[in-house]
């Protein structure tokens, strides 16, 4: 799971970096937006969603309305919903989410590994869904 953060984590700096245009900026920011919606290893329950769609999507999207409970019932409508808002917003409000995103997402370079692997991506992967069930340390 490690590598596909870190993955995720150069595709979202590449969104920053002005390597893209908008448009392709936009389309890999909503790819990775459904794949880690849909990524069970962060998000083991649909709840424990609520918190990183607020914090991330609800606030920078400036949204009228709060996501309707029904949509956490379901990962793919979730997605789905969110990739339709994220389409119709302008590019800078989606730089600005990518940027919270670079913040929010645990992320551990492999210069700073010092203890196994294993024990490291589960100590990350524990501390990444305590914080957002709201048990942050």
């Amino acid at each position: 799971m490690d590598s596909k953060l870190s993955e995720i984590h150069s595709d979202l700096k590449i969104i920053n970096s002005n390597k893209l245009s908008s448009n392709q900026g936009r389309l890999l920011l909503m790819g990775l937006t459904f794949e880690l919606i849909q990524n069970k290893q962060l998000f083991p329950r649909n709840n424990d969603l609520k918190n990183f769609i607020k914090t991330i999507y609800e606030e920078n999207l400036e949204l009228e309305k709060e996501y309707r409970d029904y949509l956490y019932l379901s990962r793919t409508l979730l997605g789905s919903r969110v990739l339709k808002t994220l389409l119709i917003k302008d590019y800078d409000m989606l730089l600005q989410i990518t940027n919270d995103l670079i913040e929010f997402l645990p992320f551990s370079s492999t210069e700073n590994k010092s203890v196994s692997p294993r024990n490291s991506n589960s100590t990350d992967t524990d501390e990444w869904v305590n914080f957002l069930r709201g048990r942050s340390n």
